[in-house]
């Protein structure tokens, strides 16, 4: 079965969700895996602006420890880099609402675990405008 490009930019994004979370508790080291999400989202964007790509890329890596404290630094990582998938998946026609930033991270969680969370209040809660 072949994967369509809206298959592969989801599980892009899915990827890029999950060294975002990494990013949060330390600095992530550079690889040919992430290298290469981030080169074929940005060969499927929607215009030729390279920035946030490689924002994302210094973001992930960057220590920030020279100026900030452990804890100020996870934060900061996190939430640049967070911001930089936001700009990247908009670049790819996505914008990373709560329900499709839910939908990324029960990409990354076992069945067992997808069970779990969709028995949950929170997922009811999430899921009451829904019909």
């Amino acid at each position: 079965m072949r994967l369509g490009q809206e298959q592969l930019t989801f599980g892009a994004l899915v990827a890029l969700d999950e060294i975002v979370d990494q990013c949060s508790a330390a600095p992530v080291a550079p690889s040919p895996a992430l290298r290469f999400i981030l080169a074929w989202l940005y060969a499927h964007n929607l215009d030729n602006d390279r920035a946030c790509y490689d924002a994302f890329w210094r973001i992930v890596q960057d220590d920030m420890a020279i100026n900030h404290s452990t804890d100020n630094a996870h934060y900061l990582r996190g939430t640049q880099a967070r911001t930089e998938l936001m700009k990247i998946a908009r670049r790819a026609g996505i914008e990373l609402t709560a329900d499709f930033q839910c939908e990324l991270r029960q990409a990354r969680m076992t069945k067992a675990e997808r069970m779990i969370y969709r028995a949950s209040p929170v997922y009811r809660f999430s899921r009451r405008h829904d019909d």
